[in-house]
């Protein structure tokens, strides 16, 4: 995992790394060939990869710290991989919480899409969730911000599956009809 500066001139660059295993370490000759092109910070397609978090805390046991899910969440950005979600602590926080993540995540290039569905667990949740996304928004154009639009991102994803498991096919429309109101 080499990351290269969006400043690097093109050719071959040569250097040592340790690598670290257990306690054993061994030193490694490294070569990198860079290229002369730039790829954009901006990733073309408009898609999320999936991180399910509650697999991070799983796998990271002991080795898990306050910037766990930060790290993991900028790696995939870095990789031009859009995660799913907000960080937890966004994702899993409050409404006005999400709803500030919301307004990062629109002004981040590398974040292309996000997912709406922590907040959204009920008709109300929905309605509650898209007023305040459209509020949000009113309130940015009118402080002259008018390039950010929190739904142009927003990934609404409510259900899995629906009319299995008793949720009903109305939930769904009705909030599909509240998302095109707002």
């Amino acid at each position: 995992n080499l990351d290269i500066p969006r400043d690097c001139v093109a050719g071959e660059y040569t250097g040592t790394g340790t690598l670290t295993v257990n306690g054993a370490s061994i030193k490694l000759e490294i070569t990198a060939k860079v290229a002369n092109v730039e790829i954009p910070v901006e990733p073309t397609p408009r898609s999320a990869f999936g991180i399910w978090y509650d697999y991070v805390r799983e796998s990271e046991k002991e080795n898990m710290d306050e910037n766990t899910y930060r790290t993991y969440y900028e790696f995939l950005l870095s990789k031009r991989l859009t995660p799913t979600g907000l960080l937890p602590e966004i994702a899993w926080s409050t409404l006005d919480a999400f709803i500030e993540g919301a307004v990062e995540a629109a002004r981040d290039p590398r974040v292309t899409a996000f997912q709406a569905a922590d907040h959204v667990k009920s008709d109300g949740d929905a309605t509650e969730l898209l007023t305040a996304l459209m509020n949000k928004n009113l309130e940015l154009r009118r402080a002259g911000e008018t390039d950010i639009d929190l739904f142009e991102k927003l990934m609404v994803y409510k259900f899995d599956e629906p009319g299995v498991n008793g949720i009903p096919f109305d939930t769904i429309r009705n909030y599909d009809k509240k998302l095109y109101e707002c």
